[in-house]
């Protein structure tokens, strides 16, 4: 499991991956009570728009996450795995 760091309102939010298999990586950060579960098959930039998408409305519905903190995490998440 990595552990990664991501700030947003002078707080500091703990990121946690975890590969579960060679096709699914789960996410979740605890100090907002969210996790999410990634797949490695995307292989259209189509399909990585529509994840990107998905996962930023994911996070506002569910999190106290304002829509550019959302995206920036979301990027940040797909960076790190």
């Amino acid at each position: 499991m990595k552990k990664y760091d991501f700030s947003y309102n002078n707080s500091k939010f703990h990121v946690y991956i975890h590969d579960i298999s060679k096709k699914e990586v789960l996410v979740a950060v605890p100090e907002l009570g969210w996790s999410y579960l990634f797949s490695y098959e995307i292989r259209t930039m189509d399909e990585f728009e529509e994840e990107r998408t998905r996962v930023v409305r994911f996070l506002c519905e569910k999190t106290s996450l304002q829509y550019g903190a959302a995206e920036r995490l979301v990027d940040l998440i797909n960076e790190w795995i």
